[in-house]
This record gives C-alpha cells, sequence and structure tokens, in this order.
C-alpha cells in the first residue's frame, strides 16, 4: 500500500502564507504612464489607482479612495504664491478645524517651488493631510495637492508618494 499526500492549498495555491508575505513576493503594483500635452505633465501611476482628466487638471484616486493626487495648471499670468494663497482659502473654507505648516523651498516635479503641509477635517468628519505644492514653468504655473486619510493603508501613501516624485512638468 503507497502513502498518499495531501496538500491543501490556498485559492492563490500559497499554503501558509500570509496576504504580506504574498504581497511581498508580487513585488509592487505595476505601474503604467500617464501624460497630458495639454498640461504639459508626464507621470507615473499604479495601474489600478484611477485617473481622471479634467480641462485643466488631472486626478488620480486611489481605489480605496483614501489618497488623491490633483495636478493643475494655470496661466502663467497667476503668480505661485497667488495660487498657494487661493488654494489655503479654499482649503479653509472647505474643511474644519484647518491648521498649516510653513511653506518651504521643495522640488515640484523637475521645477522649484513652494510646498506646505495642511491638515483638516472634510464634511464627514475623516481627517485629512494634505501636502500643497505650487511651482511655475515656462508656460503654467502648476499646482500639486495630495489629500491622504489619516488611516490610509500605508501602501496607498507610497503609492502617492510614488506618482509624485514620478511627475515631469514640462510646460
Amino acid at each position: 500500500m503507497a502513502a498518499t499526500a495531501v496538500v491543501v492549498l490556498g485559492r492563490d495555491g500559497e499554503q501558509g502564507a500570509s496576504d504580506e508575505d504574498r504581497a511581498a513576493r508580487r513585488g509592487p503594483p505595476s505601474v503604467v504612464l500617464f501624460r497630458s500635452p495639454r498640461l504639459g505633465v508626464v507621470g507615473a501611476r499604479p495601474r489600478n489607482w484611477h485617473l481622471g482628466r479634467l480641462r485643466s487638471a488631472i486626478r488620480l484616486r486611489s481605489p480605496d479612495r483614501s489618497s488623491l493626487v490633483a495636478i493643475a495648471a494655470a496661466p502663467p499670468r497667476i503668480t505661485p504664491r497667488r495660487l498657494l494663497s487661493s488654494t489655503l482659502q479654499a482649503l479653509d473654507r472647505s474643511y474644519s478645524r484647518v491648521r498649516i505648516s510653513r511653506s518651504r523651498s521643495a522640488l515640484v516635479g523637475n521645477l522649484r517651488g513652494r510646498a506646505l503641509r495642511a491638515f483638516g477635517v472634510n464634511s464627514r468628519g475623516v481627517r485629512l493631510d494634505v501636502l500643497v505644492a505650487t511651482a511655475k514653468g515656462r508656460r503654467r504655473t502648476y499646482l500639486l495637492q495630495v489629500f491622504t486619510s489619516r488611516g490610509a493603508p500605508r501602501r496607498r501613501v507610497a503609492q502617492g508618494q510614488t506618482i509624485v516624485t514620478s511627475l515631469e512638468l514640462r510646460g
């Protein structure tokens, strides 16, 4: 009589492996390029992030909606300082308990600019961390905003950082 071994495998064929173990073996999610010639923006995003295009902006949203990256381009007559100021006023009107850090020099895509962090609570009571940055290109003034809910998974925050660091602003 021969012995027969029976192994019960999970759906993905990995017995006893945790979700984190499987994710680590798969590596980072695949990344795809996005571009907007109209805005002069090129970057990379995780394949599973939703890309929305508006007339003067691009919006990238994580699948679980815990993170959002928005890149907008304004005419060059609008200065980065003015754009930053109007954006902060809009944040103050739209969110409660808004706190804003001091702005500092930053690289926004491939352009020198200013960046700051803001914190607030939206109308549904969700606490948000917001990165706001502006930079002046030859033909456009750029606004970058990154919204992340306080409870966002670390992986989503890292994916948002991947988008931000991949940006090339050509305007």
